[in-house]
């Protein structure tokens, strides 16, 4: 919403002054407001009060900074952005997460920073840091704003027992609804939370349980109505069989009572017709009840095998990757003398897939060369060189791990720490979770004139590598005879990405929230 009004307000910004301020006296919690302007100008007033305007200029820049400088701003402020925005920030993430809220914390206060600019100007834009999460009422009131005329019902229950409905009624109705609402949420936690439930008004329901609180939500749906119309005709069509039969024994009970021979053709006429009738009402009905379930059946089998190859596939991805990473340590031999091969090493650091290069003599782990992407990725060499250490000795039987503080050593070589699996394998990618971020781990020994055995290590980032991946093997279900009747979509959770497009992903999340 503060980014509509800056667009709608940008010629005007006193009013977004004034909207800014009703903002923070809204949610009662400190916020700061960076706008820019065509340049990249800082443009807040000075009446408004901010932590640094200085970093935050700084953070802007960044965003349409070639990657040396990118990663220059990385090294030389990376303890500058901590102490504004918390340890836990990261510029990566501020990087890659455009129109999204990042957590940050900040004196054990969890926050948030935001930011959006235009796509016709990438130095027009703002900058919003809430130093503050706001009241979770405030947030909750906020919900049921935005989503209650989405909703024909909905209500709020606390486990206390309190009731709060989407709408406002007079009293007399509201204790309805709240009979009704108990009945809702009895059933929603006596059965499975993913199962709908249908209410006597033809309403269907979900609930979802959030913290200490049940959020419920009902739609009109027309399946009680189509039940109730069939049994109905059903009915309406036994109550006439039932009746023509009544009437024919009263018929024959009364002798003198003559039927013209018109009217007798005419019944045994309707009867010969609605007998079928009813038979293959019926019949249709099983029918299509039936062909719907085995479709539903068979699409979750189908699409359930899918997910399972796919899931197959990229389990083992480190074996797809494997030669990638053999070509990255035989291109780095040759890093110093080629100017092709460090232009590639360049643009594969700006993605973001290589956080760190590492090739060391294999007789003493000392460093030859190192490259490392410090907007992804920083400090990894008090990681890399006891792990180097601990490779080289369970591989050539050398002690350079004697060298490291032995807590440490004991720590890494004990058993618990299950770390003996990473450095028995040699040529192999393995998964490697560092803090918040994922990696594909490889290292391995090669031989060169210059300093013989040689050790190299290197660590890849999984997300962009899978995500490319994922994608391959998405748009390959388009040439699969069996998969190009389904339409196979991916969501990554952690930024909302839709691929291998985003057309239907108004559609998708509906279906994925039911």
């Amino acid at each position: 919403m503060t980014w509509v009004t800056f667009k709608e307000n940008q010629n005007d910004l006193d009013k977004y002054w004034k909207y800014y301020d009703s903002l923070c006296r809204f949610l009662k919690k400190e916020v700061d407001l960076y706008v820019f302007n065509e340049k990249g100008n800082l443009v807040t007033s000075r009446n408004i009060n901010l932590k640094s305007r200085f970093l935050a200029g700084k953070l802007w820049n960044s965003l349409g900074a070639s990657y040396e400088e990118r990663t220059e701003l990385a090294r030389k402020s990376k303890k500058q952005f901590k102490s504004f925005l918390g340890n836990e920030f990261k510029l990566r993430d501020f990087l890659d997460n455009r129109n999204r809220l990042i957590p940050i914390i900040v004196n054990t206060k969890v926050g948030y920073i935001y930011w959006m600019n235009f796509p016709e100007n990438n130095k027009k834009g703002i900058i919003m840091i809430f130093w503050d999460s706001p009241d979770f009422s405030i947030r909750l009131n906020s919900i049921i704003k935005r989503y209650a005329s989405k909703f024909d019902d909905g209500f709020i229950r606390s486990l206390s027992g309190e009731s709060k409905s989407f709408s406002e009624n007079n009293e007399k109705s509201q204790k309805e609804k709240n009979s009704n609402y108990e009945k809702i949420f009895l059933k929603s936690a006596l059965m499975n939370l993913k199962e709908g439930i249908v209410d006597s008004k033809g309403l269907v329901w979900r609930c979802f349980k959030y913290e200490n609180l049940w959020l419920a939500a009902g739609l009109k749906s027309n399946v009680t109505k189509i039940d109730r119309l069939y049994w109905f005709f059903i009915f309406f069509i036994g109550f006439l069989g039932i009746s023509i039969i009544i009437i024919y024994f009263w018929v024959l009970h009364l002798h003198n009572h003559y039927i013209p021979i018109k009217a007798k053709l005419i019944s045994l006429f309707l009867i010969a017709v609605f007998t079928p009738v009813i038979g293959f009402t019926f019949l249709s009905y099983q029918y299509v009840s039936d062909m719907y379930d085995n479709l539903c059946t068979q699409v979750k089998n189908d699409g359930r095998n899918m997910l399972i190859d796919i899931d197959r596939e990229l389990g083992a991805s480190g074996n797809v990757f494997r030669e990638d990473f053999r070509k990255i340590v035989k291109d780095y031999q040759s890093y110093d003398e080629d100017a092709n091969i460090r232009k590639a090493f360049s643009e594969s650091l700006a993605k973001h897939d290589l956080a760190i290069i590492e090739r060391r003599r294999a007789t003493d782990a000392s460093l030859i060369s190192q490259i490392t992407n410090y907007v992804v990725f920083e400090g990894m060499t008090a990681v890399s060189d006891p792990f180097s250490k601990c490779c080289i000795d369970a591989n050539l039987n050398t002690n350079l791990s004697d060298s490291l503080d032995p807590v440490l050593s004991k720590a890494l070589k004990s058993p618990e720490c299950a770390l003996a699996i990473f450095w028995e394998r040699p040529d192999n990618v393995q998964d490697f979770i560092f803090g918040s971020a994922e990696f594909y781990l490889y290292w391995c020994f090669a031989k060169s004139q210059k300093y013989g055995d040689e050790y190299f290590f290197i660590l890849r980032m999984t997300d962009s590598v899978l995500r490319e991946h994922l994608r391959e093997r998405v748009l390959k279900c388009k040439t699969n005879p069996k998969e190009r009747e389904y339409k196979i979509v991916v969501c990554n959770d952690k930024n909302g990405e839709w691929f291998p497009d985003n057309s239907l992903e108004a559609k998708l999340k509906t279906v994925t929230s039911e």
